[in-house]
This record gives C-alpha cells, structure tokens and sequence, in this order.
C-alpha cells in the first residue's frame, strides 16, 4: 500500500502496533487496514480547519481505500461509490490520487 501519511511518526507506530495486535495471520491484508485510523490523524490536524476542508479529507481518505480494495478497477470503484466514471476520475484528478 503506497499512502502519505499525514500524521507523526509516533501516530502511525501506533497504527501499526494495532494491525500486528489484531491480524489474524502473518500478513496484514488491506482489509484490515481501516481508513479511518488514517484519517484520524488527519481530523486532529484539520481541528481548526473549515467543515468543508474536514469532509474533503474524509472523501479523500474513503475514495483511497475503495481504490485499494479494488484493485483500482474504476468500473467497479465507481459503482460501489454510487458516482459515474467521469465523476470518480474528477475525483482522483483533484484530490491527485496516484
């Protein structure tokens, strides 16, 4: 999984103690990875940020991990999310999703 972490170091050691703590095997699958544990970290920062700038990171954050969990297969990350194509590529075009 290839994310910018927006938080701190200690932050995300944390993150990662909890997914070693609660995987069920050797192997940490994306699924387990939860996007709000990221996201959190960017709540704090936004504390003093607009409504609009807290809901941007959160769309953000959820159009990530919907990506991810489809293999980045538009089709069928636009479907889950109830957009069109067009709108999901728009999307990933402003938030520069790679």
């Amino acid at each position: 999984m290839n994310y910018n972490y927006p938080g701190n170091v200690r932050e995300l050691k944390n993150i990662m103690e909890r997914l070693v703590v609660l995987s069920e095997g050797q192997i940490i699958k994306l699924e387990e990875v939860s996007p709000y544990d990221i996201f959190s970290s960017q709540m704090r920062m936004n504390e003093r940020k607009s409504l609009k700038s807290v809901r941007q990171a959160a769309e953000k954050a959820h159009i990530i991990h919907i990506l991810e969990s489809n293999d980045y297969n538009i089709e069928k990350v636009a479907m889950q999310l109830e957009i069109s194509v067009r709108q999901l590529y728009n999307k990933i075009k402003v938030y520069e999703i790679k």
